[in-house]
């Protein structure tokens, strides 16, 4: 795994070089990692000034500057006895539907009224996957048309909930390159549509992120964010992941919540996200 990989070069250095040399090679190991040039600048600086020499004290440090970055996260909570509205987002093949599917689940678990939208238009494959999804986890579902106007199904979708008076709607929208403007300014439209019926508190735009992307996983966070002003994280494959470094570069640099952590195929695995679970799996203790 990366991570194994990762900790045995830094050991490596450390075992091989003396006490004088650079830092050049860690530099590089951190690179490696995903870790932006900003950030891996940042770590360096806090390193040397404490003129660490020896491998576990390194690590500790490390692990130490990593907590800080990711402790720094607060998140919007919900609101109970109020319409939530969770908007999902992201490029595709990033696993949303799912991840649609688990939130409601985790929600249907606490006792909560939740529907799902199924306002991915543009495949007829999509639209079937979110509905037998919802026919797993026994919750209802707004759809339309293949090839209907995203927008109008999530029209339908408020007026649901407004008058069922439920407690969560989420919107499963297609999949879309970061860099493609119609595409984006579509999510604007179903935005406006939400912002219509409820305040602007109530909603909540997630992007989701494959664990595995590397260093392009903070482009797509900053021109989503850019259209959409981005209220969480949500990062699949958790249980894969064999970098994400590019994690810590977002939360330093955008200072976007992480809210929570898909971990594998079940409905039940998602977790929310704490700095202790990302750390030891960023480091590989199990």
């Amino acid at each position: 795994m990366a991570q194994i990989n990762f900790l045995n070069k830094i050991k490596e250095f450390f075992l091989q070089r003396d006490k004088s040399d650079n830092l050049e090679r860690i530099e590089e190991i951190l690179l490696e990692a995903d870790i932006s040039v900003d950030l891996v600048e940042k770590i360096l600086n806090k390193l040397k000034e404490k003129s660490i020499k020896e491998y576990q004290d390194f690590i500790a440090e490390l692990k130490n500057l990593i907590y800080m970055i990711l402790a720094d996260n607060q998140t919007n909570t919900f609101y109970e006895n109020e319409l939530n509205v969770i908007l999902i987002v992201g490029v595709n093949g990033v696993g949303k539907t799912t991840t649609c599917a688990k939130l409601a689940k985790k929600f249907l678990n606490k006792n909560k009224k939740v529907l799902l939208v199924a306002a991915d238009t543009f495949r007829a494959a999509a639209i079937e996957q979110i509905e037998k999804l919802a026919q797993m986890i026994k919750t209802d579902i707004i759809k339309g048309e293949p090839g209907a106007d995203p927008a109008s199904v999530v029209f339908d979708s408020m007026q649901k909930a407004k008058k069922s008076k439920l407690d969560f709607v989420i919107v499963d929208t297609a999949g879309r390159l970061h860099n493609k403007f119609n595409l984006m300014q579509e999510l604007n439209k179903i935005q406006k549509v939400i912002l219509k019926e409820i305040n602007s508190k109530n909603l909540f735009s997630l992007i989701v992120l494959d664990s595995n992307t590397g260093k392009n996983m903070l482009n797509q966070v900053k021109e989503f964010n850019e259209k959409l002003k981005i209220s969480g994280i949500i990062l699949t494959k958790f249980d894969s992941m064999s970098k994400a470094g590019s994690l810590l570069s977002i939360k330093n640099e955008l200072k976007i919540p992480i809210k929570y952590l898909g971990c594998g195929e079940n409905m039940e695995d998602i977790i929310e996200f704490t700095p202790e679970i990302y750390i030891k799996k960023f480091f590989d203790i199990n």
